[in-house]
C-alpha cells in the first residue's frame, strides 16, 4: 500500500496501532488513512471439558498452547490488566494450530488460545475433531479494555455455532481496518465502500 502497488489494504487494529506507535517501521505511515473498521476477530479459548476450565482466569498455571504472540494483542492486554505474572504463564507456550489442537485432543494440554472470526473455520475444525468447549473471557479486566484501548472491542460468539454451545460466549477482539492513502480520491473510496457494503 505505502509503495503504491495497490489502493487498499486490510489490517488488524492491533497491528495498525503498533505501526502508528512506531513499534515496527512502516514507511510513510503518516500518509495512511482508515476508511472502514469492522469487528472481525475474537480471542477464542477452547478447553477440554474434563479440565474444569469455566472462565479464562482458570487457565493460570495450566498447560496451555497459544497462537503466535503477535496475533494475540487483545489477549495480551487482558493478561496484563488481570495481573498475570510469570508463574501464572509458566505452562503457556506458542505453537501452531494443528499441533495445539492435537495436543489438546490427546490430553497433553488443557486448552489453547487463538484468534478467529465467528463462525470460524478454525473453531469449527477443532470442535469437530474432539470434544471441546468455548471459554468466556468476560471478567472485570476484560470489560475495561475497550475503554482503555480503542483497538479492542467487546464481542460475543453467538450460541449454536459449534457442537454443545447453546449459550453466547463473551470475549474480546479486534477490528479489521480498511486502509488507503491520504491521497486516494474520496470518490474512489466511496465507490469501493458502496461496492463492498451495498446495503
Amino acid at each position: 500500500l505505502v509503495a503504491g502497488s495497490f489502493n487498499f489494504a486490510l489490517v488488524s487494529s492491533d497491528r495498525l496501532k503498533l505501526a502508528v506507535d512506531g513499534d515496527f517501521e512502516v514507511p510513510k505511515v503518516s500518509e495512511l488513512r482508515a476508511v472502514l473498521a469492522l469487528p472481525a476477530t475474537q480471542v477464542t479459548i477452547l478447553a477440554r471439558p474434563d479440565r474444569n476450565i469455566r472462565v479464562a482466569d482458570d487457565l493460570r498455571r495450566r498447560p496451555v498452547r497459544t497462537a503466535p504472540v503477535a496475533t494475540l494483542g487483545p489477549f495480551l492486554a487482558w493478561l496484563e490488566a488481570d495481573g498475570w505474572g510469570g508463574e501464572d504463564l509458566a505452562g503457556f507456550g506458542p505453537m501452531g494450530f494443528e499441533n495445539s489442537l492435537n495436543g489438546v485432543c490427546s490430553g497433553a494440554f488443557d486448552a489453547f488460545v487463538f484468534v478467529d472470526g465467528h463462525p470460524g473455520e478454525l473453531t469449527n475444525l477443532a470442535t469437530k475433531r474432539c470434544p471441546l468447549k468455548l471459554v468466556p473471557l468476560a471478567d472485570e479486566a476484560a470489560a475495561k479494555l475497550p475503554s482503555e484501548y480503542p483497538e479492542i472491542v467487546a464481542t460475543t460468539i453467538a450460541a449454536g455455532l459449534y457442537p454443545g454451545e447453546d449459550r453466547p460466549i463473551a470475549s474480546i477482539g479486534g477490528y479489521i481496518v480498511l486502509l488507503t492513502l491520504a491521497s486516494t480520491p474520496d470518490a474512489l473510496v466511496e465507490r469501493w465502500l458502496a461496492a463492498a457494503a451495498p446495503n
